[in-house]
């Protein structure tokens, strides 16, 4: 997992699951901002997999399938 603190972060929030490239240049998925330095929290789509796989339910919620749909798209499954 990687915090950006490259900035601010104001306005709109980004939704879980946005793909995002890093400052290397490399694809994460967006989790959610860190509550101590306002950073984002990024992960690679290896560890998106396994995030999936431990919180996977057999009913597919909105949000589990667009980051399902993600990964499929961004990362080739």
């Amino acid at each position: 997992m990687i915090v950006t603190t490259d900035n601010e972060y104001r306005g709109r929030k980004q939704r879980v699951g946005s793909p995002i490239l890093s400052s290397s240049g490399r694809l994460h998925f967006f989790i959610g901002y860190c509550t101590n330095c306002h950073g984002k929290c990024l992960v690679t789509p290896e560890e998106a997999r396994k995030l999936m796989r431990m919180f996977y339910k057999r009913q597919h919620k909105p949000m589990q399938r667009i980051a399902v749909k993600m990964l499929k798209r961004y990362a080739e499954i």
